[in-house]
């Protein structure tokens, strides 16, 4: 009797991981935070997205203008969740979802993927001279932090340098999500070359690790490059 039971207790399993489990298409999609204060850079990073996920690129916030609702979409279908180069400043919040309770609990359960932090703007920049580096760059590292989706069924993050005008609260929003408290630092510097720290990060060109619940003093992470020059152009 006890045998019976196993059996259908695996059988329901398993019709559960089919029923609800991420299809191999869906895996194949990105979600873009893509606020309406500040949709300059979610767009750059759609575009550069679209080719590398064939399933489909979505923009989420609240469910307007064509996003999805950050508060109810099943944010496991995605193989990533990328959050653009954002600045809130006295008059504009583009953060202020990702700080709402709601959508904190939903994006912390979710994102079981790779973490990549990349402080750097390749999302902004009208020259097209560099624009196909800048894309190159995007989707380097959304390929990076969504590479183990197939192991996790969960999205890996992606975030882009945060310019708030005030250098206190830059990041202030990712400790509730990620698990770790990133620390902006106020000086700006520019490098010419990049020399990566870890063996990791010389097999990975373009890539920033993070690894989960990690908290560092200065903000910097081993193999991160901080203010290509580039990204300004």
């Amino acid at each position: 009797m006890k045998t019976i039971f196993r059996v259908h207790a695996l059988l329901l399993a398993s019709a559960l991981t089919l029923l609800f489990a991420p299809t191999t298409a869906e895996a194949q999609k990105a979600l873009v935070y893509c606020p309406a204060s500040d949709p300059g850079g979610c767009t750059t990073v759609r575009s550069a997205l679209l080719s590398a996920f064939p399933g489909g690129v979505d923009t989420g916030d609240d469910g307007t203008n064509g996003s999805v609702d950050l508060k109810t979409v099943d944010l496991f279908q995605y193989a990533l969740v990328f959050v653009p180069s954002m600045a809130e400043t006295d008059s504009t919040a583009p953060y202020t979802l990702l700080r709402d309770q709601a959508v904190i609990g939903r994006l912390k359960l979710a994102l079981l993927g790779r973490r990549a932090f990349w402080s750097g703007t390749p999302d902004q920049g009208g020259l097209t001279t560099t624009r196909p580096q800048k894309d190159a760059l995007i989707q380097n590292l959304a390929t990076w932090a969504s590479g183990d989706f197939a192991t996790v069924n969960g999205p890996g993050l992606v975030v882009l340098q945060d310019n708030s005008q005030d250098v206190t609260k830059r990041y202030d929003w990712v400790q509730a999500i990620a698990g770790f408290n990133l620390i902006a630092d106020s000086r700006f510097s520019s490098y010419s070359a990049v020399t990566s720290l870890t063996a990791a990060g010389s097999t990975r060109p373009g890539v920033v690790q993070c690894p989960p619940r990690q908290r560092t003093q200065d903000g910097h992470w081993p193999g991160r490059a901080r203010h290509l020059p580039q990204n300004r152009r």
